[in-house]
């Protein structure tokens, strides 16, 4: 069967863990729907049915050539083999009878994504499909052929199977392979790396010295920097299998070849195995490995680290504690050059060391290290920080009492002291245990939430959907069913603002009212209960009260009065 790609973009969004947790179809960040533009719930049911309906084929359009009654049924699949392709003619047909045989006796299904130029591998790949009912083909046109990870997404999106295989088409992933990955998932796997870097596995496919040497300090790179990496041994590895409700929701935005990395830090929970593999010599065509992706990989190092919450806590960690140091030292040498004595240049040294931390911490890459994964983790680490700063004064003032002294050797020693307490306290054990201990994270609810949002109302939505809610009706049409059924089933999150008239107003005296709509997704990437928050205030609800609800969201086991049973939405 062939498919092209006319857009790759989903039409509502699909957040859900770490990345990019509102979708990115506006500057805001967030859906706003405003009710002169929905003037009724028959307008509301229509705009559901109609998302609803396009979403199912999100990122592909059918060509207009039925559909063979032999192809497998989507329930049936095991496994979706994804394989992005670009002017791969000569390694088509080798793949087809490779992939045919290792996969013999599994219901599979092999979505190509291909973003050829060349006149001879597209009319390949329509004969495979037509010749296979296995094959399905997805044709990217040039607008949206932005890189081989947006072809692997596309595919990801496209694949029906239990399990998702995504491996090159260049014959370089040996197919036998991919039953031994599908096995490590049905064993309880979230994630099955073929790795080059463990015994028995060899990288002896990659052309000379200088290629296998920046490989291997990629990988390293990787590794150094986000410890989520660490969790496999070949984190750059492009031959991987995930079970695809495990990933349900990401919404990855990868650059260049490395969207193992993207799962890797995006989904830091999944459970990871690997399995030993040779990278074999390519059959035909040539190698896509270029500087160009080099620099694609580095800025896709960068962008982890700057809005993935929670990635690379070390370094980040690290970059602040040594910015801290740096204002301190600098601050205090110039005191004590000065003339000022030691003990108010310490203080005012140390006063502007933690007024450059908070300032650090406001910046975007670097909110998460005082929360610690937490809603509300900021408490625990300002107290830590305030014994730090105690412990570091003490220190000094007590090496400074006996006379002749070394102010900055004291000082030093008084900073290191107050840091062994600030890596002590971020342990993940020890935080964990001084946070039940000292009860700066106590178990909330909906209710708790709604009066931290600033909410006049919270209330969770389950069942099946049939009938009207007394409570939607409540709240005079602002969510529909229809609304939270749309969000349940796609995972997203949305925020809802009500207008009073379509006619720019200067007034600011005029209540509006606004909605969050919250899917709660459990670990193994299904929805359980829909939250919905109502204000009706002169300050609506904004995308920062979205992002909110949508970290302790991501605490649900937290909740008290969340259902105990997993329901299903409408």
């Amino acid at each position: 069967m062939i498919q092209r790609l006319r857009d790759s973009r989903p039409l509502t969004g699909r957040p859900r863990d770490l990345c990019n947790h509102i979708t990115r179809r506006t500057s805001l960040g967030f859906v706003a729907v405003h009710s002169n533009l929905v003037p009724n719930n028959k307008e509301h049911r229509l705009m559901a049915t109609t998302v609803d309906a396009v979403r199912a084929t999100a990122g592909m359009a059918v060509s207009s050539r039925p559909v063979p009654t032999h192809r497998a049924q989507p329930a049936r699949i095991r496994i979706s083999v994804v394989v992005p392709t670009r002017n791969e003619a000569g390694n088509v047909d080798a793949l087809e009878a490779q992939l045919g045989v290792a996969l013999a006796g599994v219901e599979y299904e092999v979505v190509v994504v291909d973003d050829s130029n060349d006149s001879v591998t597209r009319p390949t790949l329509r004969a495979a499909a037509a010749r296979n009912p296995h094959w399905r083909v997805i044709e990217r046109g040039q607008a949206e052929q932005t890189g081989l990870a947006s072809a692997v997404v596309a595919g990801i999106e496209a694949a029906r199977g239990r399990a998702v295989c995504v491996m090159d088409g260049d014959l370089q992933h040996p197919p036998e392979i991919v039953p031994q990955l599908l096995a490590r998932i049905e064993a309880g796997a979230d994630l099955a790396v073929a790795s080059r870097y463990m015994p028995g596995g060899s990288r002896a496919g990659l052309d000379g010295t200088i290629r296998n040497l920046v490989s291997r300090s990629c990988t390293w790179l990787a590794q150094g920097i986000f410890p989520e990496a660490r969790r496999t041994s070949d984190p750059l590895s492009g031959f991987f299998c995930c079970r695809r409700a495990a990933i349900s929701g990401l919404e990855l935005k990868p650059r260049g070849f490395k969207i193992l990395l993207e799962l890797l830090v995006c989904a830091p929970r999944l459970r990871v195995r690997d399995v030993p593999f040779v990278f074999a010599a390519r059959l035909a065509g040539e190698s896509k490995a270029s500087t160009r992706q080099g620099i694609l990989f580095l800025g896709h190092l960068a962008s982890l680290f700057a809005y993935v919450p929670r990635s690379a806590r070390p370094l980040k960690f690290a970059i602040v504690t040594l910015g801290d140091l740096a204002v301190f030292a600098g601050l205090l040498s110039g005191l004590i050059h000065g003339g000022v004595d030691p003990v108010p240049a310490w203080l005012t040294a140390t006063a502007a060391s933690a007024a450059g931390h908070l300032a650090l911490l406001q910046l975007a890459p670097f909110r998460d290290v005082a929360r610690y994964g937490e809603p509300d983790g900021d408490r625990l680490h300002y107290t830590a920080a305030g014994v730090s700063a105690v412990t570091s004064f003490a220190v000094f003032a007590i090496l400074l009492i006996p006379g002749k002294h070394h102010l900055f050797l004291i000082a030093a020693v008084g900073q290191a002291c107050g840091l062994i307490v600030m890596l002590a306290v971020h342990q993940p054990a020890v935080w964990k245990r001084l946070a039940r201990m000292l009860r700066l994270l106590p178990v909330v609810d909906i209710d708790v939430l709604a009066r931290r949002l600033g909410a006049q109302e919270g209330f969770w939505i389950t069942g099946d959907g049939e009938g009207p809610d007394p409570r939607l009706e409540g709240i005079g049409g602002l969510v529909t069913r229809e609304m939270v059924a749309t969000a349940s089933r796609h995972q997203q999150p949305a925020l809802f603002v009500e207008r009073k008239s379509a006619r720019p107003q200067a007034r600011l005296n005029i209540d509006t009212s606004s909605a969050l709509v919250v899917p709660s997704v459990d670990e193994l990437g299904e929805v359980s209960a829909v939250a919905v928050f109502v204000r009706r205030s002169r300050s609506p609800f904004e995308s920062r009260h979205l992002d909110e609800a949508i970290s302790w969201m991501a605490s649900h086991s937290r909740w008290s009065d969340q259902p105990a049973e997993s329901q299903g939405v409408a």
